[in-house]
């Protein structure tokens, strides 16, 4: 049995958790995760993309997010959320989670990250089983650390 989520508290206070591993919606259906050859896991190809195809596309999910400020955010969410930058002040978040928590960095990418659009896309032709992969250096991180270089 896959645990989906846990509710901590009594029949009149309670909160539901649902745990970052589990996909609350499956916004690449191409893909699946596995093995990565990076770290962890990663999202991988199931049978492949043409440059310029839709990989990951969160539109579906948008519904979920909601809008803060970089400042405002929690030790918890900065480390269990989905963050995704709108400029040098805010962000979109969702307590619930998304394959693209799975995709790693490479500084030779196969995927573009269309923050604006939501999406990621294929920047080069991926084959069937090949890991997916952004360049993090081009998210926008205010308020934080800069990327060490070995990044």
């Amino acid at each position: 049995m896959m645990i989906t989520s846990i509710t901590i508290g009594t029949p009149k206070k309670s909160i539901t958790i649902i745990p970052r591993m589990i996909v609350a919606i499956d916004n690449a259906p191409n893909t699946y995760i596995g093995a990565s050859s990076i770290e962890g896991q990663g999202l991988i190809a199931t049978d492949g993309f043409n440059k310029g195809d839709i990989i990951l596309d969160y539109r579906p999910f948008i519904h979920t997010f909601y809008k803060m400020k970089w400042v405002d955010l929690s030790v918890y969410q900065c480390n269990h959320n989905w963050l995704v930058p709108i400029d040098g002040k805010y962000c979109l978040t969702s307590d619930l989670s998304s394959k693209i928590f799975y995709v790693n960095h490479s500084r030779s990418p196969n995927a573009n990250w269309l923050i604006k659009d939501y999406i990621i896309t294929a920047s080069t032709d991926i084959k069937p089983n090949e890991e997916i992969t952004i360049d993090y250096r081009l998210e926008i991180r205010p308020n934080r650390e800069a990327f060490p270089d070995w990044i």
